[in-house]
């Protein structure tokens, strides 16, 4: 049976947004799909949940308080958090994943829940945000719509590796240049606390006209293959650590015509152009970490980040910057 199955509470009201959406429909191993939404009135994220057997109109049924007791068409629901509505089932843990970006976190937040509607957030972001404007064109790039899918089933669930794929503008771009990415993500539940959580990937890209190399945690595009992946370089936190010393990355860029030479430092010191927070990196080598370099190529007046002492004879090194982790 087809037809509507979740309305809010609120009566559609000219110029304001109301009602409950951007749902995504999870099909849980209890035997229930559950839906996560956005409410508009507080953009809180609420739950209603249906039997696989019979999910038609009239057999959701909201979350409120401590049961599922409030009907899916025009029930009220108890507010889980601004969590994001993107689910998806980590099957080898039954949890259920959330996930939603919040410039105030600093960025792509992910929250787990066993229960379906008790959820503990991620301490650290999994991408970096420094901001989040819809106005565009903005100084800070935007990262919208993230979804988590599986390689093998095309299906919201999560084993290792799954794909992240989100909508992307870059900063000083308009959404008349928005990209769709996909990345690769592996997740473990570890049996101890752990510091970091989180690592993205630090890789370096190669343009044969300008001879640039960019090394960079964000996406490339690269639709006129002018950029070429040459290889990871480690993973950047996204968060500082809490209790060993860090160093912070920029990924800025020259504003030389026709001459781009993008590096990671203090991007106003160093007289570049800012793009983003790129991550940070331990001061002192920690187990699993690898040094990164800065070096320069006094050829083509290029800087590059290398794991090399010996900047892979390319150019010679400036100084080390730091130590990103290894895995």
């Amino acid at each position: 049976m087809r037809g509507q199955i979740l309305t809010g509470t609120d009566a559609p009201t000219s110029g304001i947004h109301t009602g409950e959406g951007d749902c995504t429909i999870i099909r849980a191993a209890d035997g229930y799909y559950y839906a996560y939404c956005l409410r508009a009135r507080d953009w809180e994220t609420i739950v209603a949940r249906a039997p696989v057997a019979s999910p038609g109109p009239g057999n959701w049924f909201k979350y409120h308080g401590t049961s599922w007791s409030q009907p899916g068409l025009g029930g009220e629901a108890t507010g889980l958090g601004a969590l994001g509505s993107s689910a998806a089932h980590w099957v080898t843990q039954d949890q259920i994943l959330l996930l939603g970006t919040d410039e105030w976190f600093g960025g792509l937040k992910a929250s787990f829940s066993s229960d379906k509607h008790s959820f503990r957030t991620l301490g650290e972001p999994l991408i970096l945000l420094d901001g989040d404007s819809w106005k565009r064109p903005a100084p800070t790039e935007l990262i919208a719509y993230p979804s988590v899918l599986s390689p093998d089933t095309v299906d919201h669930e999560i084993r290792n590796p799954f794909i992240l794929t989100y909508t992307y503008v870059q900063p000083g771009e308009g959404f008349d240049k928005r990209y769709l990415v996909f990345r690769d993500v592996w997740m473990w539940m570890s049996p101890t606390p752990v510091s970091p959580q989180v690592g993205i990937a630090l890789s370096r890209w190669y343009n044969a006209t300008t001879q640039d190399r960019w090394s960079t945690t964000a996406p490339v595009p690269n639709g006129d293959g002018a950029y070429v992946y040459e290889g990871l370089l480690g993973y950047l936190m996204t968060k500082p650590h809490p209790t060993l010393a860090t160093v912070k990355l920029e990924d800025c860029v020259s504003d030389w015509p026709g001459h781009p030479d993008h590096l990671l430092a203090d991007c106003a010191a160093d007289g570049y152009s800012w793009l983003r927070t790129a991550g940070w990196v331990f001061e002192e080598p920690q187990p699993n970490t690898l040094p990164l370099y800065r070096c320069y190529d006094s050829k083509v007046q290029q800087h590059f980040v290398s794991n090399q002492s010996d900047c892979e004879g390319h150019g010679t090194q400036e100084w080390l910057m730091g130590y990103a982790l290894a895995r």
